[in-house]
Protein backbone atom coordinates (compact mmCIF):
# COMPACT_ATOMS: atom_id res chain seq x y z
CA UNK A 1 0.00 0.00 0.00
CA UNK A 2 2.78 2.59 0.76
CA UNK A 3 4.43 1.67 -2.38
CA UNK A 4 1.42 2.54 -4.75
CA UNK A 5 0.67 5.94 -2.45
CA UNK A 6 4.32 6.87 -3.29
CA UNK A 7 4.36 5.92 -6.83
CA UNK A 8 0.80 8.05 -6.83
CA UNK A 9 2.04 10.70 -4.92
CA UNK A 10 5.02 10.69 -7.41
CA UNK A 11 3.32 10.46 -10.44
CA UNK A 12 1.21 13.61 -9.21
CA UNK A 13 4.12 15.64 -8.73
CA UNK A 14 4.37 14.79 -12.06
CA UNK A 15 1.08 16.12 -13.07
CA UNK A 16 0.36 12.05 -14.40
CA UNK A 17 -3.21 12.11 -13.19
CA UNK A 18 -4.41 9.07 -14.89
CA UNK A 19 -1.68 7.02 -13.47
CA UNK A 20 -1.70 8.72 -10.09
CA UNK A 21 -5.29 8.16 -9.65
CA UNK A 22 -4.94 4.18 -10.49
CA UNK A 23 -1.92 3.73 -7.99
CA UNK A 24 -3.67 5.69 -5.11
CA UNK A 25 -6.47 3.55 -5.67
CA UNK A 26 -4.77 0.53 -5.43
CA UNK A 27 -3.14 1.50 -2.26
CA UNK A 28 -6.46 2.69 -0.97
CA UNK A 29 -7.96 -1.24 -1.53
CA UNK A 30 -4.81 -2.37 0.07
CA UNK A 31 -4.72 -0.20 2.93
CA UNK A 32 -8.48 1.34 3.23
CA UNK A 33 -7.54 3.29 6.39
CA UNK A 34 -4.50 5.52 5.36
CA UNK A 35 -5.77 9.21 5.35
CA UNK A 36 -2.85 10.00 3.55
CA UNK A 37 -3.59 8.23 0.42
CA UNK A 38 -7.42 9.53 0.36
CA UNK A 39 -6.16 12.91 0.92
CA UNK A 40 -3.36 12.78 -2.04
CA UNK A 41 -6.01 11.04 -4.15
CA UNK A 42 -8.61 14.22 -3.36
CA UNK A 43 -6.21 16.43 -4.34
CA UNK A 44 -5.07 15.16 -7.59
CA UNK A 45 -8.80 14.96 -8.13
CA UNK A 46 -9.25 18.72 -7.84
CA UNK A 47 -6.16 19.19 -9.74
CA UNK A 48 -8.34 17.30 -12.53
CA UNK A 49 -11.07 20.03 -11.68
CA UNK A 50 -13.28 16.76 -10.11
CA UNK A 51 -14.41 18.47 -7.69
CA UNK A 52 -17.17 15.99 -6.65
CA UNK A 53 -14.23 13.21 -5.85
CA UNK A 54 -12.30 15.41 -4.30
CA UNK A 55 -14.17 16.42 -1.64
CA UNK A 56 -15.74 12.43 -1.34
CA UNK A 57 -11.63 11.26 -1.06
CA UNK A 58 -10.73 14.11 1.30
CA UNK A 59 -13.92 13.78 3.56
CA UNK A 60 -12.43 9.63 3.99
CA UNK A 61 -8.95 11.50 4.78
CA UNK A 62 -10.87 13.47 7.61
CA UNK A 63 -12.63 10.51 8.74
CA UNK A 64 -9.49 8.23 8.67
CA UNK A 65 -7.16 10.85 10.38
CA UNK A 66 -4.97 10.27 12.88
CA UNK A 67 -2.83 12.74 14.49
CA UNK A 68 0.93 11.19 14.45
CA UNK A 69 2.65 9.97 17.89
CA UNK A 70 3.61 13.57 19.70
CA UNK A 71 1.59 15.28 17.96
CA UNK A 72 -1.72 14.81 19.08
CA UNK A 73 -3.26 18.08 19.31
CA UNK A 74 -2.75 19.01 15.89
CA UNK A 75 -5.96 18.49 14.00
CA UNK A 76 -6.64 18.05 9.91
CA UNK A 77 -7.13 21.65 9.34
CA UNK A 78 -5.44 21.20 5.81
CA UNK A 79 -8.10 18.73 4.73
CA UNK A 80 -11.37 20.96 6.15
CA UNK A 81 -9.72 23.83 4.49
CA UNK A 82 -8.96 21.44 0.59
CA UNK A 83 -12.49 19.94 0.93
CA UNK A 84 -14.19 23.43 1.63
CA UNK A 85 -12.49 24.96 -1.37
CA UNK A 86 -13.86 21.94 -3.09
CA UNK A 87 -17.08 22.65 -2.40
CA UNK A 88 -16.83 26.42 -3.04
CA UNK A 89 -15.64 25.11 -6.96
CA UNK A 90 -18.56 22.93 -7.49
CA UNK A 91 -20.48 25.73 -6.13
CA UNK A 92 -19.04 28.02 -8.65
CA UNK A 93 -19.09 25.51 -11.31
CA UNK A 94 -23.22 24.70 -11.33
CA UNK A 95 -26.08 26.81 -13.33
CA UNK A 96 -28.27 24.99 -10.51
CA UNK A 97 -29.60 27.41 -7.57
CA UNK A 98 -30.10 24.50 -5.05
CA UNK A 99 -27.13 22.18 -5.61
CA UNK A 100 -24.95 25.80 -5.92
CA UNK A 101 -26.43 26.79 -2.01
CA UNK A 102 -25.82 23.66 -0.87
CA UNK A 103 -22.12 23.56 -2.08
CA UNK A 104 -21.53 26.52 -0.15
CA UNK A 105 -23.61 25.73 3.08
CA UNK A 106 -21.34 22.54 2.83
CA UNK A 107 -18.36 24.43 2.66
CA UNK A 108 -18.82 26.69 5.43
CA UNK A 109 -20.35 24.00 7.69
CA UNK A 110 -16.55 22.21 7.24
CA UNK A 111 -14.85 25.53 8.71
CA UNK A 112 -17.14 25.63 11.72
CA UNK A 113 -16.25 22.04 12.13
CA UNK A 114 -12.83 22.74 11.47
CA UNK A 115 -13.08 25.89 14.18
CA UNK A 116 -14.56 23.16 16.57
CA UNK A 117 -11.49 21.52 16.77
CA UNK A 118 -9.89 23.96 17.54
CA UNK A 119 -8.89 25.92 21.18
CA UNK A 120 -8.65 29.44 20.29
CA UNK A 121 -6.63 30.53 23.61
CA UNK A 122 -4.09 27.63 22.38
CA UNK A 123 -1.19 29.53 21.01
CA UNK A 124 -0.21 26.32 19.16
CA UNK A 125 -3.68 26.65 17.31
CA UNK A 126 -3.04 30.19 16.21
CA UNK A 127 -1.57 29.44 13.13
CA UNK A 128 -4.49 27.64 11.81
CA UNK A 129 -7.36 30.11 12.91
CA UNK A 130 -6.37 32.79 9.94
CA UNK A 131 -6.71 30.47 6.84
CA UNK A 132 -10.29 29.07 8.65
CA UNK A 133 -11.64 31.79 9.19
CA UNK A 134 -10.48 33.39 5.66
CA UNK A 135 -12.14 29.78 3.90
CA UNK A 136 -15.50 30.98 6.14
CA UNK A 137 -15.31 34.55 4.81
CA UNK A 138 -15.36 32.57 0.93
CA UNK A 139 -18.37 30.34 1.80
CA UNK A 140 -20.29 33.35 3.75
CA UNK A 141 -19.47 35.66 0.43
CA UNK A 142 -20.50 33.07 -1.83
CA UNK A 143 -23.97 32.39 -0.15
CA UNK A 144 -24.38 36.52 -0.61
CA UNK A 145 -24.08 37.10 3.20
CA UNK A 146 -22.45 40.15 3.23
CA UNK A 147 -21.79 40.60 6.72
CA UNK A 148 -20.79 37.89 8.20
CA UNK A 149 -18.05 37.43 5.33
CA UNK A 150 -16.69 40.95 6.52
CA UNK A 151 -16.46 39.18 9.98
CA UNK A 152 -14.82 36.51 8.86
CA UNK A 153 -12.47 38.41 7.03
CA UNK A 154 -11.66 40.78 9.37
CA UNK A 155 -10.98 38.10 12.01
CA UNK A 156 -8.33 36.70 9.22
CA UNK A 157 -6.52 39.39 9.08
CA UNK A 158 -6.45 40.29 12.87
CA UNK A 159 -4.50 37.00 12.85
CA UNK A 160 -2.40 37.38 9.74
CA UNK A 161 -2.03 40.96 8.78
CA UNK A 162 -0.17 39.78 6.03
CA UNK A 163 -3.26 37.86 4.46
CA UNK A 164 -3.86 40.22 1.39
CA UNK A 165 -6.68 38.06 -0.13
CA UNK A 166 -9.09 38.08 2.86
CA UNK A 167 -8.48 42.34 2.19
CA UNK A 168 -9.35 42.06 -1.78
CA UNK A 169 -12.58 39.90 -0.60
CA UNK A 170 -13.69 41.90 2.20
CA UNK A 171 -13.63 45.04 0.18
CA UNK A 172 -15.48 42.98 -2.32
CA UNK A 173 -18.25 42.60 0.36
CA UNK A 174 -17.78 46.22 1.44
CA UNK A 175 -18.48 47.41 -2.09
CA UNK A 176 -21.61 44.67 -2.47
CA UNK A 177 -22.91 46.07 1.00
CA UNK A 178 -22.37 50.07 -0.82
CA UNK A 179 -19.50 50.59 1.73
CA UNK A 180 -17.66 52.20 -1.13
CA UNK A 181 -14.93 54.35 1.21
CA UNK A 182 -14.07 51.14 3.33
CA UNK A 183 -13.96 48.81 -0.37
CA UNK A 184 -11.14 51.48 -1.31
CA UNK A 185 -9.02 51.13 1.62
CA UNK A 186 -9.35 46.87 1.32
CA UNK A 187 -8.34 47.40 -1.98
Amino acid sequence: AEAFRLRGTAYAGSFKNKQAIEDLQKSIELNPDDQETYFTLGVVYMRSEDYENAVAQIEKAIEHYKPKEGHEDEPFIQGFLTAASAYVEIGKATKDDGIRKKAFESSLELCKKALATLDEKNPTHAQYLAPIYYSRGVAERMLDEYGAAVRSFSRAIELNPELGEAYFRRGICFHLLNEDKMAITDF
